[in-house]
């Protein structure tokens, strides 16, 4: 990632408020989740390998 990317990633963190970052951690938790869940099941899986 680019320096000035972070940079611009870093000032748009500081200007958000509370809520906005409790938002942003429900979303990243159900994301982590749901990969979670998805690698499981590809692990877990038998069989030929199908593309779905």
């Amino acid at each position: 990632m680019l320096k000035t990317n972070l940079q611009e990633i870093v000032r748009d963190a500081e200007r958000l408020e509370l809520n906005d970052l409790i938002k942003i951690k429900k979303i990243l938790d159900e994301a982590v989740a749901k990969q979670r869940n998805y690698d499981d099941v590809v692990i877990t899986r038998q069989g030929a390998p199908y593309y779905t």
